[in-house]
């Protein structure tokens, strides 16, 4: 069985490469401390080497005749021309995208007061993309990644996971990172309002929009939001994850202190004004561009809607509280 998951044919292995395997279903990329590039299937390793140059002469050939029978494999292997690492991982990244995407599994398990957490797998090209986009290159090989659900509920919908992968990077070092993780929401009737108020789909758009800015030279956003590496859709976001970065959730509980109301408003005056800059560079209002997509539809009086006791209960609220604070007309 040739080598195919490399792109190569048996004529081109026969001619560039000495390759020493027995039949194989299921590989691994193993990058040894010595340089050496293998294949793993089992326990059974699989070499991959350019051939050594041809003897020029017969003489040649009699002494590389008689010198082969008495070296080991070791001494065989470190007498080969390695091919060079890249060329490989590239070759391997490229079979693995070529991969069909199966049905990502949803998973249950319980945390430490027995609630059932709720999380779903992540499929491995959809890791390999987000490492791509993080380093800017596809110069790496993924070892593994696992997810950990977060125990307690983090905002409105959703249920979320931090995202932990290992990978080789191109001089073979082993690194790692660490990705956030937005699921859409398990329940039932989280899901139906999540989708009765388009809310995914919105949050998808912005995070599109903020890439949009920065193609046009407007970076404000970027300060002041996470970034997104992939929108699985209906399924789960996958952002970089802040917690790394030394930011926190803030106690809703608490009375907000008045330098973090400043450094809040900050923030969304910068967000507010790349898209500001944006219209202005286009010539053209988001509303025009993205109308139907930005209908307001959490604040709806529409028959059917999913969440018009919770709007009325929200008014009501707001109204109560400007009495109690005596609020200034």
């Amino acid at each position: 069985m040739w080598l195919s998951v490399f792109g190569l044919n048996k004529e081109h292995i026969s001619k560039n490469a000495t390759v020493c395997s027995e039949h194989f279903k299921k590989h691994d990329l193993i990058i040894q401390p010595s340089g050496r590039v293998i294949l793993r299937k089992g326990t059974v390793p699989i070499n991959i080497y350019h051939k050594s140059p041809e003897p020029s002469s017969t003489n040649d050939m009699e002494n590389k005749e008689t010198a082969s029978s008495s070296i080991d494999k070791d001494d065989f292997y470190g007498r080969s021309k390695r091919l060079p690492i890249m060329d490989i991982i590239e070759k391997t990244l490229s079979y693995n995208n070529k991969l069909k995407q199966p049905q990502p599994n949803k998973n249950v398990v319980q945390n430490e007061n027995t609630e059932e957490v709720n999380y779903v797998n992540i499929h491995e090209i959809h890791v390999n993309k987000v490492i791509e986009k993080k380093l800017g290159t596809n110069h790496f090989v993924l070892l593994n990644y696992e997810l950990k659900p977060i125990i307690g509920r983090l905002g409105l919908l959703g249920e979320h996971s931090i995202l932990f992968v290992t990978f080789l990077n191109q001089i073979g070092s082993k690194e790692h990172l660490q990705f956030f993780v937005k699921y859409f929401p398990f329940a039932e009737f989280q899901a139906q309002f999540a989708e009765g108020i388009g809310a995914f789909e919105k949050e998808a758009l912005v995070y599109k929009l903020f890439k949009e800015f920065s193609k046009e030279g407007i970076t404000q956003a970027s300060y002041v939001v996470p970034y997104c590496y992939l929108v699985a859709p209906k399924k789960y976001f996958i952002l970089n994850d802040l917690n790394t970065e030394n930011y926190q959730s803030l106690n809703k509980h608490i009375c907000l202190e008045y330098d973090v109301i400043i450094v809040v408003l900050q923030a969304l005056a910068q967000l507010h004004s790349s898209s500001i800059a944006y219209e202005e560079k286009l010539k053209k209002s988001l509303l025009d561009l993205y109308g139907n997509d930005l209908e307001e539809t959490f604040f709806n009086e529409r028959k059917g809607f999913p969440n018009v006791e919770g709007v009325e209960s929200c008014i009501k609220c707001i109204v109560d509280e400007i009495k109690l604070f005596n609020f200034p007309k």
